[in-house]
């Protein structure tokens, strides 16, 4: 194992996360909120370890390498959402002079 690194790619992925995730909050009900990033990250991992690791792996790796692959990206974009994505989006309500 090459151990935990973040790519550009995984930057990346993680930004469609998030904005998936929050388009798709409304419209899901609430309990199921919380498994969105995980869900989606899965989902959004398997081009990425295609990508990165190459499409001659055996069905154990790649089923191991998307699961760690999605679990990172969708702790990363839970983890960013509230240090990037709010700030942003707060930044843009403020009324001038306030």
């Amino acid at each position: 194992m090459d151990g935990f690194t973040i790519t550009p790619l995984d930057a990346g992925v993680v930004t469609i996360l998030i904005f998936i995730v929050q388009y798709l909050k409304k419209h899901v009900v609430k309990r199921w909120v919380p498994f969105l990033p995980f869900l989606i990250g899965w989902i959004l991992a398997i081009p990425v370890v295609f990508v990165v690791k190459g499409s001659e792996l055996t069905v154990p790796v790649l089923i191991s390498n998307v699961f760690l692959d999605g679990l990172k990206m969708a702790v990363l974009s839970m983890a960013a959402y509230p240090t990037i994505y709010k700030p942003v989006a707060n930044f843009r309500k403020v009324k001038p002079g306030a």
